[in-house]
């Protein structure tokens, strides 16, 4: 489920708009990333599932790795758990 900031709409009425920044401050591609690695799949896949390069996935990863504090794809797999990024 995307975050959603509240009161910040288009029209002005007040409405939720979705953000590109989620909770704990991820983005929206960190995330599915994130997602992505738990449920197995290689940076080349993710790259082709995401239609992004490869070069790119690892930036990602990085990214999220960096703001979860974990230093490999195990830890970013708890981390995603523990912050309902992913089911379990």
């Amino acid at each position: 489920m995307p975050y959603r900031e509240p009161g910040i709409g288009s029209s002005g009425s007040g409405a939720a708009q979705e953000c590109d920044i989620a909770p704990l401050g991820f983005t929206k591609r960190e995330r599915e990333v994130a997602r992505l690695v738990a449920d197995g799949f290689s940076t080349r896949a993710i790259g082709r599932r995401l239609q992004i390069s490869e070069k790119t996935v690892e930036a990602h990863r990085a990214a999220a790795m960096r703001k979860a504090g974990v230093r490999n794809a195990a830890g970013l797999v708890r981390f995603a758990l523990r912050h309902h990024f992913i089911e379990d």
